[in-house]
Order: C-alpha cells, then sequence, then structure tokens
C-alpha cells in the first residue's frame, strides 16, 4: 500500500489526504497504528464491520484506537438494514462513543 501512496504523491503532491482503512476479522489485524507508518503526514480512519462487532464491542474497539486513528466509521451499512439485532442508531452512538 505505501507504494501507491508513494507513486501518487511523486504524480501530485497532496492528492491524498486520509486513507480509509476497513478492518476485517475485527480489526484484529488491522490497527491504525501499523498503518500510520505507511502514510506519514496522513490521517488514518479505521472502519468496522457490523457482521463482525457488537455495538459495545465497536464501541471498545474504536476507544483503544482513538489515539491513533483520525475517527471511524460503519461499513456493511445494509446489513444493519438486513436483520442485524442492533439498530443504525445503536451503531452510530457506538462509533461517536468510541472516537470521542
Amino acid at each position: 500500500m505505501g507504494s501507491v501512496y508513494t507513486q501518487l504523491e511523486a504524480y501530485r503532491p497532496g492528492l491524498v489526504g486520509r486513507v480509509y482503512l476497513q478492518c476485517y476479522a475485527g480489526g484484529a489485524y488491522n490497527t491504525p497504528s501499523a498503518w500510520n507508518s505507511m502514510f506519514p503526514g496522513l490521517d488514518v480512519a479505521p472502519g468496522l464491520s457490523v457482521s463482525e462487532k457488537t455495538p459495545a464491542e465497536m464501541e471498545s474497539t474504536l476507544d483503544s484506537w482513538k489515539n491513533d486513528s483520525a475517527g471511524g466509521f460503519i461499513w456493511i451499512f445494509d446489513e444493519i438494514l438486513n436483520g442485524n439485532v442492533n439498530s443504525v442508531k445503536d451503531y452510530a452512538d457506538a462509533a461517536i462513543n468510541g472516537v470521542n
């Protein structure tokens, strides 16, 4: 990944302003601190899948990353709408509480 960023910076400096990191496996192997070193000077914002985390787990994970990340986001949103037992509000509150 770092080489794509390096090539983009060489082509057009400042083109990339933030990295949105989709964290698979609940983020076990994708932490913002590890990715920050690949993109010096950029903000890395991790996203967690609702299919892998309850709202409480999401909040806890984002809270543990907040010193090394630029916020966070929810992905696979349609899974909330398609039968997940938790509501959109549950996940939104968890994300907001986790990054603040």
